[in-house]
């Protein structure tokens, strides 16, 4: 990996963060769960932009997974590899993200009280597949 991907961290509003450098390594099986981790984080962002912004249900699903996988597709095109969802061996990168967002949908119309838990319901889905 090049030093962009080394030096990968996540920083929250707060100031807090995390290095996510140490969890990406060059050895392919273990960097698909951090992968897995990242796509169903922007799955979710994706679909809850979406909504926030008034977009219908079909829109706001294929949003979540434009997102999603459009940001591994970066990703790894910055860090010179090639992306995880064109390689023949991973067979349900997009899948897994349109299922995730599928739910969060679903649960987000049946509990809009509970928010938290239909996110955290549609990338467990996305992680789980």
């Amino acid at each position: 990996m090049s030093a962009i991907g080394d030096q990968l961290a996540v920083i929250w509003p707060d100031g807090q963060g995390i290095d996510l450098g140490t969890l990406v390594t060059n050895i392919p099986g273990e960097r698909i769960a951090p992968d897995a981790v990242v796509l169903a984080f922007f799955t979710m962002v994706g679909v809850k932009k979406a909504l926030v912004l008034g977009a219908p249900a079909p829109v706001a699903v294929t949003m979540g997974v434009v997102t999603g996988v459009a940001g591994g597709i970066l990703r790894d095109a910055l860090t010179g590899e090639i992306p995880l969802v064109f390689r023949s061996e991973i067979y349900f990168y997009a899948t897994a993200s349109l299922c995730g967002a599928m739910s969060f949908l679903v649960l987000h119309r049946w509990l809009p009280e509970m928010p938290p838990i239909s996110l955290l319901a549609g990338a467990a889905v996305t992680l789980l597949l």
